[in-house]
């Protein structure tokens, strides 16, 4: 299946691009999205890792490691935003 990645802020740094296709096994994951593209062990639960949209939905929080992905997904990594 095929996966969007788009990487904002330091995410595109790290990666070193701003969009990613990525063609993944049926079954992949969030988790298994970022994995594929830098050592983000624990970013998708962390405090210091990126905001995770799929499909606009923050998943981060939401078990975001184990978000299954479906054709199509798009997945947005950013930086979070502070006052």
């Amino acid at each position: 299946m095929q996966v969007t990645i788009r990487c904002y802020g330091r995410w595109r740094v790290a990666i070193g691009e701003r969009t990613v296709s990525l063609d993944l096994d049926e079954g992949a994951t969030v988790g298994d999205a970022l994995a594929s593209l830098v050592d983000l062990d624990s970013a998708v639960t962390d405090g210091d890792g990126p905001v995770v949209l799929k499909e606009g939905t923050n998943v981060r929080h939401l078990d975001g490691r184990d978000t299954p992905l479906s054709d199509g997904d798009t997945v947005a990594l950013g930086d979070p935003i502070s006052e």
